[in-house]
């Protein structure tokens, strides 16, 4: 938000007074920011993923080369704590 707004401020006086241009600083900081920000939201995305299924990465990779096990043998593979996204959400755990 900072950096669109910057961009449309003109700063043509603010230039002449410190004779160099920040545009450049702006560019590189967007160009940087565009790859930063899709990296950023695959990885919340996948991370929702793995909640709504009440996996762990490890517990994911595992659950993969179990499903390929069990249809191989002809069974269907359902992973055990999987209780559907809105249980999975709304189950707590109280020990005592």
């Amino acid at each position: 938000v900072l950096l669109v707004g910057s961009l449309t401020y003109d700063g043509l006086s603010d230039e002449e007074k410190n004779g160099g241009s920040f545009r450049t600083v702006y560019v590189v900081s967007g160009i940087l920011l565009v790859p930063l920000s899709i990296a950023l939201c695959v990885l919340i995305g996948w991370h929702i993923y793995l909640i709504l299924h009440n996996n762990t990465t490890i517990e994911y990779y595992e659950g993969v080369r179990a499903l390929w096990l069990q249809e191989k043998g002809g069974n269907i593979y359902k992973h055990p704590y999987d209780l559907g996204p809105y249980e999975n959400l709304t189950s707590v755990r109280i020990e005592d």
